[in-house]
């Protein structure tokens, strides 16, 4: 009788990688293995990153031999499983499942296409789920109560850099109290995340969170958003609560702080102090809210030129929290990159194949000066442009993106040459002008199309040498 085995061993043998599919949290998710030694956990360090339950924090080691996958179990405590049997040591063909603890996936042979994604996804139902996030938010703080602890939006997707975890400790100690936080940060890099975690994370998550833009409105309607308007201010107007009294009971982030006018400075300092609004034409009234801040301004600078209030500040920074740029923390890249992938291919009902290898690449090379809002967008882009089932590769990055990679790879022994700071800076230039030509040089307008504050456009257009 013929032996058909030789084929297939034959076969085997051409497979030189593997992947690992199968359902975690209740979405199929994918892994390739590309590595000759791939490390599996619960911990973030580990290669392939199982944050589940009954999974280890460095739960097993996976090693690349021909035609098969070598799987060694860490002294687990939920064990490592090929098939139904328990191993500490096991050679496991493509076909054959594998289980970590609770997670349970099947080994595939990895063709040269899939090879080329670094992120393979595989969308799951666009359903939206049936606990709302409310819920989820509340059932999280309710299980913590004894020990603070961040629950962040859904929509946001925590940081694992060294600099994060410092934010983020910094964070947590701010739970119990109603201590006033600045929050410090350049443009884009998700303070308003950061100031919504600590609102759904505190004792005031049940009360509203509310925002407002203080260099989004014009000057002479800002003070009657933030304290409201009485009965007998003028005939015909119309009582209404301004921004502190929505919020009582709750959280007020003050964006672009900076911005605030002076004579609305001191006003905002008796809130701070007496705890008590005062609205256009009506009485004063006693106020509970939390009061948050955000600036990407020097605010020291605007303290010292006599822009901002030395006692506002000092009011207003009771903590001080530092979101770190994009760039300090480029190892979350592809994490966030597969964060925005899934949110925004279930937005759109585009079932993409992955994003190439090359791509990610050049996407971690950049230096993303609008930080991860810069980020969302290229990814809401690629999105928006790819048809059904198609690979997302580097060609189909935005030009500047490509081109500004390609100049900062030029590089001499002791550092980078001046090429990427030249070509940033006339990229840079071009959106300044683009946005005054829009805005019809409104310099206000201007500065909200790019999303700085008035005073950072102006800063720009001085380094720049821009003139209207």
């Amino acid at each position: 009788m013929p032996d058909t085995s030789a084929p297939v061993q034959s076969a085997l043998h051409e497979f030189q990688r593997f992947r690992l599919r199968g359902p975690v949290r209740g979405r199929e998710r994918v892994f390739n293995l590309l590595a000759d030694e791939v490390r599996v956990g619960r911990s973030r360090t580990n290669d392939v990153v199982l944050e589940v339950p009954g999974v280890s924090r460095h739960h097993a080691t996976l090693r690349v031999a021909a035609g098969a996958l070598l799987v060694e179990d860490h002294s687990s405590k939920n064990g490592t499983y090929v098939g139904e049997r328990s191993i500490r040591h096991a050679r496991v063909l493509p076909g054959t499942k594998v289980r970590f603890g609770p997670v349970r996936f099947l080994l595939e042979p990895l063709e040269a296409e899939q090879a080329s994604l670094a992120i393979e996804f595989r969308p799951g139902p666009s359903e939206e789920p049936t606990t709302s996030v409310e819920t989820q938010r509340e059932i999280g703080v309710e299980d913590n109560l004894r020990r603070p602890t961040l629950h962040f939006p859904l929509e946001y997707c925590p940081g694992t850099a060294p600099a994060y975890a410092q934010l983020y400790a910094q964070m947590t100690r701010l739970l119990q109290g109603d201590l006033a936080v600045l929050i410090q940060g350049e443009t884009g890099t998700g303070k308003e995340m950061i100031a919504r975690t600590l609102h759904t994370s505190s004792a005031r998550r049940r009360g509203p969170f509310l925002a407002l833009n203080c260099a989004a409105i014009p000057k002479d309607l800002l003070e009657s958003e933030l304290f409201g308007i009485g009965r007998a201010v003028a005939t015909g107007v119309e009582p209404r609560p301004g921004i502190f009294e929505q919020a009582n009971g709750g959280t007020l982030l003050l964006d672009e702080i900076g911005e605030m006018p002076p004579d609305l400075q001191a006003k905002l300092l008796r809130v701070l102090q007496e705890r008590e609004i005062r609205p256009l034409g009506g009485r004063t009234r006693k106020i509970d809210v939390w009061i948050l801040s955000a600036t990407n301004a020097d605010l020291h600078q605007q303290m010292d030129t006599g822009q901002f209030r030395r006692d506002l500040y000092f009011r207003l920074a009771g903590t001080l929290l530092e979101v770190p740029p994009l760039r300090r923390c480029d190892g979350d890249i592809p994490r966030l990159v597969e964060h925005f992938l899934e949110a925004f291919c279930r937005q759109t009902g585009t079932p993409i194949q992955g994003l190439s290898s090359r791509a990610l690449e050049l996407l971690c090379k950049y230096p993303w000066p609008g930080n991860v809002r810069e980020l969302a967008h290229e990814v809401r882009r690629l999105v928006h442009c790819a048809s059904a089932g198609q690979i997302l590769d580097s060609h189909l990055l935005s030009e500047g993106i490509r081109s500004v990679v390609a100049e900062g790879a030029v590089k001499h022994s002791g550092g980078e040459t001046l090429a990427l700071t030249r070509r940033l800076q006339r990229f840079e230039a071009e959106l300044i002008r683009e946005a005054l030509r829009r805005s019809d040089g409104n310099q206000t307008h201007a500065a909200r199309l790019l999303e700085v504050s008035r005073n950072g456009l102006l800063k720009k257009m001085k380094r720049l040498r821009i003139s209207i």
